[in-house]
């Protein structure tokens, strides 16, 4: 189970998972508060009070919560695992617990903060969210585990079978803002490019040695200026890759990373290309 939960996970590296559980739990938020009445909302007596206590709550705690997933997230979390994804949505349910018991001794108890009272809560909030929260996290981590490890096996079967072609004489332009220093190569001789800060750094083979160019240039421009080029993958914000080659793909709850021929390092695929991962091949 350690060894489990100290994998590596990119659940919450997803804004659409984000998105869905903060906005999500607010509008679930709203309706318990409405249906069950609990902090003392039972003793108000107009709907417009109750609109706007709930809509105080709610709105605290989405605000909270935005924060919290967008903003101080990636300051907090650098590498993403499956306790650590546990523990930051179950902290995210402990915040909105301190938020509510800060918001009910203000409407209700004259500002008096009731210590005994708050930590009562929150172990209740802890107890009742720790089991599903873990469950929830452990099961998508094995679906996710199992889909991108047959996704690569796929893959690597497909290139396994590949039959070694025959040597493409196809250039591939790289332009540099400035113009003395573009680079024009065969799609064969390249291996990858990355960028960095303002600049791209080109890795090709000459007479079977990899070598290195840097160029004032973005990765977008490389995409633009040979977009007839099928060859070439973009597979992460700061990499395209030439798929010829591409040794193996390796995949886990994290993601995937593509091992080129040439070149030992894994180059990482984003979440943004995973879903085109599958078609790498052709």
């Amino acid at each position: 189970m350690k060894n489990i939960l100290n994998r590596p996970y990119d659940l919450l590296e997803s804004k659409v998972f984000r998105y869905l559980f903060v906005f999500g739990g607010s509008g679930f938020a709203f309706i318990f508060l409405w249906i069950f009445e609990p902090y003392g909302l039972y003793n108000l007596t107009t709907i417009n009070e109750k609109i706007l206590a709930i809509g105080l709550y709610a709105g605290i705690g989405l605000i909270l919560m935005l924060v919290y997933f967008f903003m101080l997230q990636s300051l907090v979390i650098k590498d993403y695992t499956v306790i650590k994804t546990i523990g930051w949505i179950i902290l995210s349910f402990l915040i909105i617990g301190t938020s509510s018991s800060i918001i009910n001794s203000y409407l209700y108890n004259n500002g008096q903060f009731n210590l005994k009272g708050f930590f009562y809560f929150q172990g209740i909030i802890l107890s009742i969210n720790i089991i599903p929260v873990s469950i929830f996290v452990l099961i998508h981590y094995n679906i996710t585990l199992r889909k991108r490890l047959k996704v690569a096996s796929n893959i690597n079967s497909t290139l396994d079978k590949r039959v070694e072609s025959t040597i493409i004489h196809k250039p591939i332009v790289l332009n540099s803002e400035n113009k003395k220093e573009g680079l024009t190569i065969e799609i064969d001789s390249l291996i990858f490019i990355c960028s960095v800060d303002n600049y791209i750094e080109v890795y090709f083979l000459v007479n079977n040695i990899v070598e290195k160019r840097i160029l004032r240039y973005s990765l977008s421009g490389v995409e633009k200026d040979n977009s007839g080029i099928s060859e070439i993958f973009r597979c992460h914000k700061s990499y395209i890759i030439n798929k010829r080659k591409i040794s193996s793909i390796t995949g886990n709850a994290a993601g995937y990373k593509i091992i080129l021929l040439g070149y030992n390092t894994p180059i990482p695929v984003s979440r943004k290309w995973n879903k085109d991962i599958a078609s790498i091949t052709t």
